[in-house]
């Protein structure tokens, strides 16, 4: 994950400049955080008095601890915690007071000394003693000045300030030494989805990837793209996992809201609404059904045929006016026809795989790579589940490794392989990625779509009879 570059030694975090009449020494984050108390003695405590602050997020590495241990025997404690009385900290928190039990301190800063000390088999620590005033924002000094908090944790502790503690984020800033732009931008983390959350803290999305996300989508892609990546179990620290998935829920989206429009735009005007065109009047037969003009929808609201289908079915902008019925002089589609149209194209699917699965034996040239990739990536073509197993199915039939079983550790696997064979690997997988949507389009053929049967022809394939009428078709229309 990206970090930022560090300023003044703080991790990058901006502090507010010191003001006049102040030590010009620098302090350490914990003495900085005391200097608001009004009890800075230095004493002692037994440890089984002391309980751990249940609000503190830290995760302690056993290898930090061990070391830390060893230091507190050889040297001793150099830096001394911080705590508050019990009874004033379940007073200002009383949903934590079965967490305090009998104790008579909690710890605000220091747990990392604390649990060192328990290690090397010590009774006491030294601490400083403060009183409730600011507590949580001594948790958030001791933890964010030393780089302990996640993201995430931080921006819930920022949260959980400003909603006790009645505070504006400037404020907020203002306390926590950081700069208003920075605590905004942590803010905007929580508004993600959970399961994006926990890969900002785990270092798999960087968090200004993640503020990208909350300003540039709208809560249903989020939520989208969160249960897309549970579903499919995405591998995030890939770089093109995150952006291909984004790609499926704005696409999805696209469609759920193309399909409500369409649904409310009919029943204003008292007309059906037809969810799924392919199945109502046979594949790529909504064209025939299509009303272009003010007179033609008109005429069919006076027949009573008519409805509309979603703006994602033919590409357009808004829900899209139909004929339920065929217009005179159009060729019928009955079930024998849309049957024989289906059985053309799933023939012309067949032969096109048996194409394919030759062809990729060979090793292709670099032209060939650059062109097919250029042409998959320029079409909006992406590393859907369909389109890896048809890939790792293909490329194993040839005899190329990766041999995973698996769909996502072949994915993985691929970027291990050497340069050369992951360039004949990563060809056969744009390959099969524009192959995927002649299989059964839902409209004429594309202009990518014309340009990758070209490639075929180019290459020996010989075209079916529907191949060429499609082609056809789609090459007057793009003309």
């Amino acid at each position: 994950m990206a970090t930022k570059k560090a300023k003044s030694g703080m991790g990058g975090l901006q502090l507010k400049p010191r003001q006049a009449g102040e030590s010009t020494h620098s302090d350490s984050p914990l003495v900085s955080a005391v200097r608001g108390g009004t009890e800075q003695r230095v004493r002692r405590l037994r440890l089984d008095e002391i309980a751990n602050n249940p609000e503190n997020p830290v995760a302690r590495s056993e290898d930090v601890l061990d070391e830390l241990a060893n230091s507190l025997k050889q040297v001793g404690q150099l830096q001394p915690g911080l705590v508050v009385s019990a009874s004033e900290y379940v007073a200002a928190h009383p949903e934590h007071a079965a967490a305090i039990g009998g104790k008579k301190w909690v710890l605000l800063a220091g747990h990392r000394r604390k649990a060192a000390a328990e290690i090397a088999g010590l009774q006491e620590i030294e601490v400083l003693e403060r009183t409730s005033d600011r507590m949580d924002e001594t948790l958030i000094h001791e933890n964010l000045h030393r780089r302990a908090l996640t993201p995430i944790e931080e921006a819930s502790s920022f949260q959980r300030v400003m909603e006790r503690s009645n505070l504006s984020q400037r404020q907020m800033a203002e306390h926590a030494g950081v700069s208003q732009t920075y605590l905004a931008r942590r803010m905007l983390l929580l508004k993600l989805p959970e399961v994006l959350q926990a890969a900002i803290d785990h270092g798999l999305v960087a968090t200004s990837v993640g503020v990208s996300l909350v300003r540039d989508e709208n809560e249903d892609t989020l939520n989208a793209l969160a249960t897309r990546i549970e579903k499919d179990d995405a591998d995030l620290s890939h770089d093109w996992v995150l952006p291909a998935a984004l790609r499926e829920a704005r696409a999805e989206v696209r469609e759920k809201n193309a399909v409500e429009e369409a649904s409310k735009k009919a029943a204003d005007e008292g007309v059906t609404m037809i969810a799924n065109p392919a199945e109502a009047f046979g594949q790529n037969r909504i064209y025939e059904h299509q009303l272009t003009t003010d007179e033609e929808i008109e005429e069919a609201r006076f027949r009573g045929d008519l409805a509309y289908v979603p703006a994602t079915a033919v590409h357009a902008d808004a829900p899209v006016a139909v004929r339920t019925s065929k217009a005179e002089g159009d060729a019928p589609t009955n079930k024998e026809t849309q049957d024989e149209i289906a059985w053309q194209k799933k023939n012309a699917a067949t032969a096109r795989r048996a194409f394919i699965l030759k062809m990729v034996e060979r090793k292709p040239s670099t032209r060939e790579i650059v062109e097919i990739l250029a042409l998959a990536m320029l079409s909006g073509s992406h590393l859907g589940a369909q389109v890896t197993s048809s890939a790792r199915k293909i490329a194993q039939n040839v005899g190329l490794k990766p041999e995973a079983d698996k769909d996502r550790e072949w994915r993985m696997q691929l970027l291990k392989e050497k340069p050369k064979k992951r360039e004949h690997l990563a060809w056969i997988t744009a390959i099969t990625a524009l192959e995927k949507p002649m299989r059964n389009p839902t409209g004429p053929w594309t202009e990518a779509m014309v340009e990758f049967m070209d490639y075929l022809v180019d290459h020996g394939y010989e075209m079916s009879d529907w191949e060429k009428s499609e082609m056809t078709k789609a090459k007057k229309e793009q003309a």
